[in-house]
This record gives C-alpha cells, sequence and structure tokens, in this order.
C-alpha cells in the first residue's frame, strides 16, 4: 500500500517494511509508471511530471481553440 502525500513525500507498506519520506514517493512514481499500458502513455506522464517540478504552478488558464468551438 503506497500514498503520495504533497511534493514528493509519500508513505507506503512494502512487503510488511514502512517506507516515508522521498524514498516512498519515489518508488510510487516508478509503480505508477510501470502499471502505464503503453510506452506513449508513459512518456507522456513522465514529461508532465518533470515539467510539474521544474515550473512551479500556473496561475492563468488560457483557452485552447478547441474550447471556444465548442461553446459555439
Amino acid at each position: 500500500m503506497m500514498a503520495s502525500i504533497e511534493k514528493r513525500t509519500g508513505v507506503g507498506s512494502l512487503i510488511g517494511t514502512q517506507v516515508q519520506g522521498f524514498l516512498a514517493w519515489w518508488i510510487w512514481r516508478n509503480y505508477y509508471l510501470a502499471g502505464l499500458p503503453t510506452l506513449h502513455k508513459k512518456i507522456r506522464v513522465l514529461v508532465d511530471w518533470i515539467i510539474d517540478m521544474l515550473f512551479r504552478s500556473d496561475v492563468t488558464m488560457l483557452k485552447t481553440f478547441s474550447e471556444e468551438q465548442r461553446r459555439i
């Protein structure tokens, strides 16, 4: 059983061993990536995680062209 808590922190129990902190977060992330069905999805999630680590949260919401078309 594993859980990701906040940024780069996690808790879990692996085969009866308690893990916490960065190590638990890292294990959870790798397990999640391994469970994704295709290489394309794994790469998309990994890139999203890397962008999330490098840049802070975006405070603006940009409308895309497809969102504007849905309203018409």
